[in-house]
């Protein structure tokens, strides 16, 4: 007998479809960053800084 397969719902902060994400929840605000997106930006920053 295979054991019946429980529904897991994976953190927020570590799994949304698939993907990484960090989540923020502020009082009034939730803001949902994805990781990939988070280190693009970091590193188009700092060549454009590094640019300059």
């Amino acid at each position: 007998m295979s054991p019946s397969p429980v529904p897991v719902r994976p953190h927020p902060a570590t799994v949304d479809f698939g993907r990484p994400t960090l989540v923020t929840r502020g009082p009034r605000w939730s803001l949902r960053l994805d990781v990939r997106t988070a280190v693009s930006c970091a590193v188009f920053l700092l060549l454009t800084l590094a640019a300059v």
